[in-house]
C-alpha cells in the first residue's frame, strides 16, 4: 500500500477515535499511538492532512461536543459538560467557550432552549430502532455539506465500482453515510461526510476504501424522501424539536443517514432513507424500540 494511502487510514482512525472516546484518552500520545507513529511524526502527518495541528483539532472537538451536550443533553450541569469535555474547571471551559462563540455556555444552552417549538411531528413518524454493530467500508468527504452533490456522488460511485469489483454489491448490503458534524457548528472546512457500505470480517483497507466500525445502539429513525434540503429540515426537526421532548437524551455514537438500495439523489439531488440519531435514556422507552426493519415503499 503507498504511504499516501496508509496516512490517510491512519488519520481516519485517529479522528474515528477522538470523536468516540472520553476526554482522558485524547492526548498526544494516545493518538500517536493509534495512527502507529512517532509523536513528532505523527503531528507532521496529521497537520499536512487535516490542514490543522494535532492540538488545534482537539480543542475544536472538546467545544463542539460540548455545544452538542449543552443543546441535546439535559441531564447534564454545565459543569458536568467542562469536565466531560477534558476542562479543568467550569471557569476555564467557559473562557475557552466565550473565545470561540463570543457567548457563555449557560447563555449559549438557553438560546438553544427557545429553538425548541412544537413536539408535532411533520411528515413520517419518528420510530425507536435497535441496530447490530455494524463494518463498513467508505470514502470520506471533508469539506462543506452544502454544495457538495456533486463531489458526494463522484464518491458514491467510486464506492460503487469498487464494491462490485469485490464482489461485495450485494442485497444484504446497506448504504450507510455517517455524518458527525453539525454544520452550524463546525467549520465547513472541517466538516466530514463518510459515504459507506457495510461489509463482512474479512475485508482489508486499500487504496479505495477504509474501514471503520459502528457499535450497536438504538436509534430514533425518521424515514424521509426529498431533495437535500428536506433532509436538513428533518435533521433539524428530528434533533431541534422532537428530541427535548421525547424524553431521550442523545447518545454518544455516530449519526447516520441509511439510504434506498438505488440512491438516486446522488444524482438527481433527490434522497430516499432514514435518518438515524442515537439515542439514550429511561429503559421504559427503550424497550419500546424494534429491531432496525427499513421500508423502501
Amino acid at each position: 500500500m503507498l504511504t499516501q494511502d496508509l496516512n490517510r487510514h491512519r488519520m481516519h482512525r485517529v479522528t474515528n477515535f477522538a470523536r468516540h472516546s472520553s476526554s482522558e484518552a485524547l492526548t498526544l500520545d494516545r493518538l500517536a499511538d493509534v495512527a502507529c507513529l512517532s509523536r513528532y511524526h505523527f503531528a507532521r502527518v496529521f497537520r499536512d492532512r487535516c490542514h490543522e495541528t494535532p492540538i488545534e483539532f482537539l480543542a475544536r472537538l472538546r467545544l463542539e461536543q460540548a455545544v452538542t451536550n449543552l443543546t441535546y443533553r439535559s441531564d447534564m450541569t454545565v459543569t458536568d459538560i467542562a469536565l466531560d469535555a477534558g476542562f479543568s474547571s467550569s471557569q476555564a471551559f467557559s473562557n475557552a467557550f466565550r473565545r470561540r462563540f463570543a457567548i457563555s455556555p449557560r447563555g449559549y444552552r438557553q438560546t438553544s432552549l427557545t429553538w425548541q417549538t412544537s413536539p408535532a411531528a411533520p411528515g413520517n413518524p419518528v420510530q425507536l430502532m435497535t441496530a447490530p454493530a455494524k463494518q463498513l467500508a467508505y470514502i470520506r468527504h471533508r469539506g462543506p455539506y452544502v454544495g457538495a452533490a456533486r463531489a458526494l456522488a463522484a464518491r458514491f460511485h467510486h464506492l460503487a465500482r469498487w464494491a462490485m469489483r469485490h464482489h461485495l454489491w450485494t442485497p444484504e448490503a446497506e448504504i450507510i453515510c455517517v455524518c458527525p458534524d453539525d454544520p452550524s457548528i463546525t467549520p465547513p472546512q472541517f466538516c466530514e461526510y463518510d459515504i459507506g457500505l457495510t461489509v463482512p470480517p474479512g475485508v482489508r483497507e486499500d487504496s479505495t476504501i477504509s474501514l471503520r466500525q459502528i457499535p450497536a445502539a438504538t436509534f430514533a429513525c425518521q424515514h424521509v424522501s426529498g431533495t437535500p434540503e428536506d433532509a436538513t429540515k428533518a435533521w433539524n426537526w428530528l434533533c431541534s424539536t422532537w428530541l427535548p421532548h421525547s424524553g431521550l437524551n442523545l447518545a454518544h455514537h455516530a449519526f447516520y443517514e441509511i439510504l434506498a438500495p438505488e440512491p438516486r439523489w446522488f444524482n438527481s439531488h433527490q434522497m430516499q432513507g432514514y435518518i438515524c440519531i442515537p439515542v439514550t435514556g429511561p429503559a421504559s422507552i427503550l424497550t419500546t424500540a424494534k429491531p432496525l426493519s427499513l421500508n423502501w415503499h
